[in-house]
């Protein structure tokens, strides 16, 4: 019985630091597309590019660019006609442009 406990007590920790450190890969991703490309991406967004599992999306930084070259590759849209979305591992990127 104890050893059930603090197998438990373990894996609950760990989990925590799994989601921290996803927290941690989220922010550091909005706050460099904010200062590369003016363009802040959802966190839904980039937990779901994180979740693709490509091994070159591991870190914010690389989401980031990834993010921003995926919005600066964006063809303008004609008027009167919607955009193609911008996409980044098979993921539709959201988000909002910031000054």
């Amino acid at each position: 019985m104890r050893h059930a406990a603090l197998v438990f007590i373990l894996a609950l920790s760990l989990s925590a630091c799994r989601e921290t450190g996803r927290d941690d890969v989220v922010a550091e991703t909005q706050s460099l597309g904010a200062r590369i490309c003016k363009f802040v991406p959802t966190a839904q967004t980039v937990l779901a590019i994180l979740a693709a599992g490509r091994p070159e999306l591991a870190s914010g930084a690389a989401v980031a660019k990834a993010i921003c070259d995926a919005i600066s590759a964006q063809p303008k849209a004609q008027p009167g006609a919607l955009a193609e979305p911008a996409v980044v591992a098979g993921v539709v990127v959201r988000g909002s442009r910031v000054p």
